[in-house]
């Protein structure tokens, strides 16, 4: 099994733009239709260069840049069919479903994909397997959490996030690490 190397870092800014487009418009204009749209535009591009072939995905920013992708149309949908309701309601729980995006992604990696829900080629089923359940168990908390967490929208969002990039850099790191331990060459002997 080749040695897993990390991407190189314009292939996570692409993968972070969307994230970072929607941020920076919201706080220069504190205008959150402007900034959904542009996040969504920005998504749609990611997806695009994911669909492509020229950008494998890792699995936590995929399911962010599919929530960029169709949030902000969501909400403006129910709006425009006059559900003006529902519309508020979704408005009003949209960042915490950004982590319900997440999980479901994970959920349908770790079903169709060879690599899981961490989406990093591995040679035991059983790895995939036990990385697949860590990542929905720590993915599952993270929305209880954010759905429940109200009371500042700072930690509501941050330690989630933080806690599954943490969980997922933990495991890659594992799998590196088995994947090089299995192809070291023992020192009293020379290579082949």
């Amino acid at each position: 099994m080749p040695q897993i190397r990390h991407k190189p870092i314009r292939h996570t800014a692409i993968e972070y733009a969307p994230s970072l487009a929607f941020l920076l418009v919201y706080l220069l204009t504190e205008n959150m239709r402007l900034a959904g749209w542009t996040g969504t535009g920005f998504a749609l591009m990611t997806c695009i260069t994911y669909a492509r072939g020229s950008l494998s995905p890792h699995s936590i920013f995929l399911g962010i840049n599919i929530y960029m992708l169709c949030i902000t149309p969501l909400i403006e949908a129910v709006y425009a069919l006059d559900m003006n309701a529902a519309g508020a309601t979704l408005n009003a729980h949209a960042q915490p479903l950004l982590f319900v995006s997440i999980l479901v992604t994970g959920c349908i990696l770790a079903t169709v994909s060879k690599s899981g829900f961490l989406n990093i080629p591995q040679s035991s089923g059983g790895s995939i397997k036990r990385d697949n359940r860590i990542l929905i168990g720590v993915s599952t908390a993270a929305t209880v959490w954010a759905l429940s967490f109200d009371s500042s929208r700072l930690l509501q969002m941050s330690l989630p996030l933080i806690l599954l990039f943490a969980t997922h850099r933990a495991l890659a790191a594992r799998v590196t690490h088995r994947s090089t331990e299995r192809h070291r060459v023992p020192q009293d002997r020379p290579p082949e």
